[in-house]
């Protein structure tokens, strides 16, 4: 059997047993006791996990400062294509959310630029008398 097949078994076994058990536990000692003894579970594996002795290495120190290192990694980034877009992807995406919340916050009642865009010219029912009243409360319109 390949691991995969072994990890699956197990893994479809606990997702079958582990709410029966869980059910007849509740019976027998009720929600608080199957609290205690998932806590008592967890203990138990973090004692075994503290026997665990990993293989030391060294420390990799390489003599440079932060900002040296900093940079470094920097270097690497844009040497690399992959990560490189991945990196400025995650920054677009983000600046995005930031200006949707920011926009959300100021206008309370649509989520993003580009809704306010499409629904001003639209014929959405009130959308451009709330826009009207909010440029005459003396708002900053589109």
């Amino acid at each position: 059997m390949s691991a995969v097949s072994l990890y699956s078994i197990g893994f479809n076994f606990a997702r079958i047993v582990g709410p029966s058990i869980g059910g007849v536990l509740i019976l027998w000692i009720g929600v608080g006791g199957c609290l205690v003894v998932y806590a008592v579970s967890l203990l138990i594996s973090a004692v075994e996990l503290l026997g665990i002795r990993l293989a030391t290495r060294p420390s990799g120190r390489t003599g440079q400062n932060v900002l040296q290192e900093f940079f470094a990694g920097l270097r690497y980034v844009a040497a690399t294509p992959m990560i490189l877009a991945s990196t400025v992807a995650a920054y677009v995406i983000s600046v995005k959310e930031r200006v949707s919340v920011w926009t959300a916050q100021t206008f309370h009642y649509l989520y993003g630029l580009s809704e306010m865009r499409r629904v001003r010219g639209s014929q959405h029912k009130g959308v451009n008398e709330r826009l009207a009243e909010h440029e005459l409360d003396g708002r900053p319109g589109l």
